[in-house]
């Protein structure tokens, strides 16, 4: 369970996401499940910017070097217990976001609806 900071992220993050689950409940619309769905992509895209900055700035501070790893590829599959293809993807702070740190406001709705492949290191590329 963590800790400091991250414990009322975490509180806030699982209440969101049991309120989201239970908004694609067998009550909902059709066009309330399609509004799930693009509000799962935006959360998703979300997350995953948050995950490639920190694994940035873990790689930066030389975190994964001192604990033994070589690259950080192979840390955060170890830490995650995810496939090298998955942390490779988690790692490419570079492809995802060269320019800087990107803005991580929830993006408008027709953008989330949007194909992912083009913001995904390797998609098609």
């Amino acid at each position: 369970m963590p800790t400091g900071r991250l414990a009322p992220a975490q509180h806030l993050l699982t209440e969101a996401l049991d309120t989201l689950d239970h908004a694609a409940g067998p009550a909902a619309g059709d066009t309330e499940m399609l509004s799930v769905l693009t509000v799962c992509e935006g959360a998703t895209r979300r997350l995953d910017l948050i995950a490639v900055h920190t694994v940035a700035a873990l790689q930066r501070r030389g975190v994964f070097a001192d604990r033994g790893y070589k690259n950080p590829i192979g840390a955060v599959a170890d830490l995650l217990g995810c496939e090298w293809a998955d942390a490779r993807r988690r790692s490419s702070a570079r492809c995802r976001s060269a320019s800087g740190r990107r803005s991580l406001r929830m993006p408008y709705q027709s953008q989330i609806a949007s194909s992912t492949s083009s913001r995904i290191c390797g998609a098609n590329a």
